[in-house]
């Protein structure tokens, strides 16, 4: 289906909101969004990461739908059990989110940030480690979107393990 079709599709179910996920990767100058079919969507052919997004918020616009950007994952390969790898520091997941914030500032369509998709493995939450504390880490986060972009909701998913007690990613 085309870009156009599916958020047709969204509105007319009664859906008030998206979700979109995206990965830091999608954000590096030279990365080459693909997965999508080009020939119906030709009007994407070419275009970043970031100009995708520009364009589906715009759609979700034009059909009154709000959206809430969702850092799935920091590259394309899979998820990561932390908000940042090897590949992409905590600083560049932060300077991004701080980035997008300013980009969509004023824009009511866009209306908040999911900082990490279902924080896991060794993701603790209030332990006061720098490298694991999830906690700490949204609020770095969160506080520094915030600074930027004072009207956005910021969304902070659970861990999966609490004491003794696992449950489900997120």
């Amino acid at each position: 289906r085309s870009m156009d079709e599916l958020l047709d599709k969204v509105a007319s179910l009664g859906y008030n909101s998206l979700r979109i996920p995206f990965s830091t990767q999608l954000l590096d100058a030279g990365s080459t969004p693909n997965g999508f079919d080009e020939a119906k969507n030709p009007q994407l052919r070419g275009l970043t990461g970031l100009q995708i997004m520009d364009k589906v918020i715009e759609g979700a616009q034009k059909r009154g739908l709000r959206v809430l950007l969702e850092c799935h994952r920091p590259d394309s390969a899979g998820q990561s059990n932390l908000w940042y790898t090897n590949q992409y520091s905590e600083e560049r997941w932060i300077n991004d989110w701080k980035m997008l914030a300013q980009r969509y500032a004023g824009n009511p369509t866009v209306y908040g940030a999911d900082l990490h998709n279902e924080p896991h493995g060794e993701a603790t939450w209030g332990d006061g480690n720098m490298s694991t504390d999830w906690r700490l880490a949204a609020e770095r986060a969160g506080n520094a979107i915030l600074a930027v972009n004072p009207d956005w909701l910021i969304v902070v998913e659970g861990i999966e393990i609490t004491g003794s007690n696992y449950y489900w990613w997120g």
